[in-house]
């Protein structure tokens, strides 16, 4: 494991074929200074995923209570998918398609969210539900159906994004 910082990752330039990048960009200020230094390590040609909560689920959280923003670490924003788009293109990559992920975190953040975030961990439903994920992490049958909630109630929408490659060189 290694620890970095959004801005400064310990890596190289053009380090990495794929980059995965989830569920940061609603925590930082600067989110089009974190894309360009994701940028930075990418290859040229190289792909990258990266995740933010959708507003749907964002503004559910947000009519629990407000904990869910305000608490230290918390999002700072919500997210358009095109807002992030635009965000992703002034750091030079382009976006090449959409989907969408973590179904089964949905119903986890609801409870959290009407648990009390703060001392949400106390209760035994959200201790519960957080061993249900885990479980469902290593079960294929799990994973199908988190595969059709992610078309139901999606936690996350995922923008895929391409670094251009290098002049004179073929796609």
């Amino acid at each position: 494991m290694v620890q970095g910082n959004t801005f400064h990752l310990p890596y190289p330039e053009e380090a990495f074929d794929r980059v995965i990048c989830s569920e940061v960009m609603e925590h930082v200020h600067d989110y089009i200074g974190a894309a360009k230094e994701l940028a930075r390590v990418t290859r040229p040609g190289g792909t990258l995923a990266i995740t933010i909560p959708t507003t749907t689920s964002e503004h559910l959280y947000l009519r629990l209570g407000d904990e869910y923003f305000e608490s230290p670490g918390g999002h700072i924003r919500i997210f358009r998918p095109r807002q992030l788009a635009e965000g992703l293109a002034a750091a030079g990559l382009s976006t090449v398609s959409v989907g969408f992920a973590h179904g089964f975190h949905t119903p986890y953040w609801v409870l959290r969210s009407v648990m009390h975030l703060p001392d949400a961990d106390e209760s035994a439903m959200v201790r519960a539900y957080r061993h249900f994920l885990i479980a469902a992490t290593g079960s294929k049958l799990m994973t199908r159906l988190e595969k059709i909630l992610n078309y139901i109630c999606p936690k996350s929408v995922i923008l895929y994004a391409r670094k251009p490659e290098a002049p004179g060189k073929g796609s």
